[in-house]
């Protein structure tokens, strides 16, 4: 699969907006889920042993006594939701709240755990999140070219486009066709008039005489198209089709993503996979390149770089994030006071005690940085935190 310039995380983005700020009870679940959907009766049944525990929680059901019953109600709702539950996956985060639920696929094992809080926790989902992209997705062949959009999850025909049908369509309307370059000659030896062609050679077939217009009419289909100057685009097909078809077609909104050796018209299902694919594999190089970059801002000693908590909180409420990796692996909890300012704080006791690592990674997204959750082993000097500043 040929990758290129990584899409913007919009729809990460617009998750964050989404639910933070939300009243009420917020329902953060994260379960290992071994076999993903195939073991689906299991999972279910795991969630709803938790749900149980849940309501008998005396601090919870005192901090939400309106809002938790109808937590409970749309987790149960969801958890007898199969088609929610099918897929390949090894994990589920799950995020409900009054306003509605949410359960998204993990492609590993999180660090299991069950949270109320007034707000999600996202750094299990991370990854994922940071994952979803929306993107076009040709399925090209000679015979019923179909464009797709996925929107981070699943893939539909995309309705808005009259694409040419087939590369035989264009023979009755002027295509280069065989009997369109004959004419009447005399013949030299007999003399006797006979129909030639010009142009045309017997090993080729109308079929391939019609691929370059059948080709140019479906870039000028794809060019015209509003959301072509929007999202980036995946050419699923055959070699020879994909190859040539992307000599001749520059899209607006960058270079073009491809997945060949594809049989023709795969489901939609297919589509969704092989874009899910590709966006895991893009959310990869970025996060690769953050990490990246934070270590060589750590071994220069860069005054842009910092691994302390304290600043590196304050610097993300203040948008002065470029990049940043926090733990997956571990909690920084605190809390802000205006006397004494950064302190750290005991969420069991502490009810105004905020996980200051997934704050970090929420307002780092918000405020136009980037920021990714990776185990700690793996952040600069093995830190809980590590950030390179915009000033």
């Amino acid at each position: 699969m040929n990758t290129t310039t990584p899409a913007q995380n919009s729809l990460l983005i617009d998750y964050l907006k989404k639910h933070e700020g939300m009243e009420g009870a917020h329902l953060t679940c994260t379960l290992a889920c071994e076999g993903g959907g195939k073991n689906y009766s299991t999972h279910r049944k795991r969630f709803l042993n938790l749900l149980k525990d849940l309501e008998k929680d005396k601090a919870v059901l005192e901090a939400y006594p309106e809002s938790l019953q109808t937590v409970v109600e749309l987790c149960r709702s969801l958890a007898t939701d199969g088609e929610r539950w099918s897929g390949d996956y090894e994990g589920v985060c799950i995020h409900v709240s009054e306003q509605g639920e949410n359960l998204i696929n993990l492609r590993r094992p999180p660090i299991e755990f069950t949270r109320v809080e007034d707000r999600f926790y996202y750094r299990p989902a991370a990854g994922a999140l940071a994952a979803r992209r929306e993107m076009l997705a040709l399925s090209l062949s000679f015979k019923q070219p179909e464009l797709y959009i996925f929107d981070g999850e699943s893939a539909e025909v995309f309705g808005e486009i009259d694409l040419p049908e087939s590369v035989y369509a264009f023979s009755e309307e002027g295509a280069l066709d065989a009997s369109q370059h004959a004419h009447i000659r005399r013949s030299r030896d007999t003399g006797t008039p006979q129909t030639v062609n010009q142009g045309f050679s017997p090993t080729q077939s109308p079929r391939e005489l019609n691929e370059p217009i059948f080709l140019r009419e479906l870039s000028h289909a794809l060019r015209d198209l509003k959301e072509s100057q929007e999202l980036p685009l995946l050419v699923v097909g055959d070699e020879n089709i994909v190859g040539e078809f992307v000599k001749v077609y520059d899209h607006p909104f960058g270079e073009i993503d491809t997945e060949m050796g594809m049989q023709s018209h795969p489901k939609a299902s297919d589509i969704a996979r092989i874009c899910s694919d590709l966006c895991a594999e893009k959310q990869r190089q970025e996060m690769l390149e953050i990490k990246k970059e934070l270590k060589q801002a750590e071994a220069g000693r860069m005054e842009s770089f910092s691994d302390n908590v304290k600043e590196i909180y304050e610097a993300a409420e203040q948008g002065r994030v470029a990049s940043c990796a926090v733990a997956s692996d571990e909690n920084a909890w605190c809390r802000f006071d205006e006397k004494k300012g950064f302190q750290s704080a005991d969420p069991e006791k502490d009810s105004d005690a905020v996980e200051a690592l997934d704050w970090i990674f929420v307002k780092t997204w918000l405020n136009g940085g980037k920021a990714i959750a990776i185990p700690s082993k793996d952040i600069p000097g093995v830190k809980k935190v590590a950030a390179l500043y915009r000033w």
